[in-house]
């Protein structure tokens, strides 16, 4: 066992959890692809995407339901941040391989619910209203955190209302719900 997990008390002193990290509700049997497209498909398009320039990206995004209401500068930087090569090469600087590595391991692997089920920390999930697409249902949906909350004791539940999977990290009311959890956990 590796440190972490012989003395979890010094790496990890409570959790919160922002729209993820816990298994998605999704069908039994389905295939790592289809794991990928269901959960993901938006995003996985958007890694295989080449865009020539800097604004080319913004553009897409400027386009993306999930920022209608919620385009900033700090949006614009982070997109920035977030482009890697070279023009008219660039790229999002996440890949496939480590969006699919992560996506399957958390929906259909048990090392997340292996470390859940030993979990002693006190334990935050904050939740968004709306998903990806800046659609109803999230990626968690409302009716399934009864299910979440009975499958692991430790966990707490906080629903973010009006924001998306996005929005809920990258826009001044998701990151305002985000930071008075996090405060709140270190207090």
């Amino acid at each position: 066992a590796s440190s972490g997990e012989r003395n979890p008390e010094v790496l990890v002193s409570r959790v919160v959890l922002v729209d993820g990290g816990l298994p998605l509700d999704l069908p039994a049997g389905l295939s790592s692809d289809e794991v990928i497209t269901l959960v993901l498909g938006p995003t996985a398009d958007r890694l295989a995407m080449r865009f020539a320039s800097p604004e080319a990206y913004r553009n897409f995004w400027r386009a993306h339901p999930a920022f209608r209401r919620d385009w900033t500068p700090e949006l614009e930087a982070y997109l920035a941040y977030d482009l890697v090569g070279e023009e008219p090469e660039l790229r999002p600087a996440t890949s496939y391989a480590t969006l699919e590595e992560d996506s399957i391991d958390q929906n259909t692997g048990t090392a997340i619910l292996d470390a859940l089920t030993r979990l002693r920390r006190p334990t935050v999930l904050l939740t968004a209203e709306r998903g990806l697409l800046d659609q109803v249902p999230a990626l968690y949906a409302a009716e399934r955190i009864p299910e979440l909350l009975a499958a692991y004791p430790g966990l707490r539940h906080v629903a973010v209302p009006d924001v998306n999977h996005y929005t809920i990290a990258m826009s001044e009311r998701g990151a305002d719900a985000v930071a008075a959890v996090v405060l709140e956990q270190l207090a």
